[in-house]
């Protein structure tokens, strides 16, 4: 494993240095291109674009799902005939969600996308950039998981309350999206032509189109993938709203009372897809270099605009 750690000045151009006149989402842009360029230039292939409050697992199906009936249906049809050739494009992707390994397990996401390669309908064959469902996860705990959780799968020396994948685990309903629908990416950078990793602000002729680099279609190649469907996305992005202390840290105006309010009550059977991914990171790793990876996980920086004054703001 490879450890990166950039300043700002190594990717954003140094007038926009001052952090006051600069928008936190102007940013991002410069990073996800200088990210997608670099990792380009190292002759990558497939890189997750996913924020740090996010964490990629495999789609698999549960009795909650909406499509759980439809699913078992498929399934069923596939094993009576000799191959898949009679189902149409999404059921074979809803067949592929169905045999999904578990996250955590010892078959990666990149594993998965080696084997399923040959596999025509797969959507990373055809496509350089495959979108991700995102499911919202609220600040309601569950603690009997957590208890259980810390007695037999959290390796020694962590918690599971430190970790949001483990802490948190009841969400919004899967499939039905009322707001916050934009999914995130998964971009082929070995198929991406070098002149769409470069940022308008590089580009001297301005009439010819770039890239936006923004948070859910960084490239061009992802245009018309904002709002993936639920049904047929093969890997779904968690996404963490945290706690109270840990959502007012930074000081963005985009984080309000009222935003923090429409998904902190989230509730629903607990998800425990993301709860097996810590174990195999230590197995990994090992443990004395976990221990230093995740040194101060949990522990809340509170920056200027500090969360206590943010968070007794009556404005929205």
């Amino acid at each position: 494993m490879e450890v990166y750690m950039w300043h700002m000045r190594d990717f954003v151009p140094p007038e926009f240095l001052d952090t006051a006149l600069f928008p936190s989402r102007k940013r991002q842009e410069f990073f996800n291109a200088a990210c997608l360029g670099y990792c380009s230039s190292m002759n990558r292939s497939w890189v997750a674009s996913i924020d740090t409050d996010e964490y990629v697992v495999f789609n698999r199906f549960t009795s909650s799902d909406p499509d759980w009936e439809m699913a078992k249906e498929i399934r069923w049809r596939q094993q009576q005939a000799s191959d898949s050739a009679t189902l149409s494009p999404g059921e074979q992707l809803i067949l592929t969600r169905s045999l999904l390994p578990p996250t955590g397990g010892p078959t990666t996401i990149h594993d998965f996308i080696k084997q399923e390669h040959l596999m025509s309908h797969q959507p990373w064959v055809y496509q350089s950039c495959v979108p991700m469902t995102r499911l919202m996860f609220g600040a309601r705990e569950t603690p009997s998981v957590m208890s259980r959780d810390n007695e037999t799968i959290v390796p020694i020396g962590f918690q599971a309350e430190k970790f949001d994948t483990l802490r948190f685990l009841q969400h919004r309903a899967k499939g039905i999206c009322h707001a916050n629908c934009k999914g995130k990416v998964l971009v082929d950078v070995s198929r991406i032509p070098k002149e769409h990793l470069v940022h308008e602000y590089y580009v001297t002729n301005k009439s010819i189109p770039t890239s936006t680099f923004g948070a859910h279609d960084p490239v061009r190649e992802c245009n018309g993938t904002l709002i993936p469907s639920y049904r047929h996305s093969v890997l779904r992005v968690h996404h963490y709203l945290g706690s109270h202390e840990a959502f007012f840290a930074r000081h963005d105006p985009r984080r309000t009372n009222k935003k923090f309010g429409w998904y902190k009550n989230l509730q629903s059977e607990p998800e425990l897809e993301a709860r097996g991914w810590l174990k195999s990171f230590v197995d990994s790793v090992g443990l004395d270099k976990a221990h230093r990876l995740l040194k101060g996980v949990g522990v809340i920086e509170i920056r200027d605009g500090a969360w206590l004054n943010i968070s007794t703001n009556p404005s929205p």
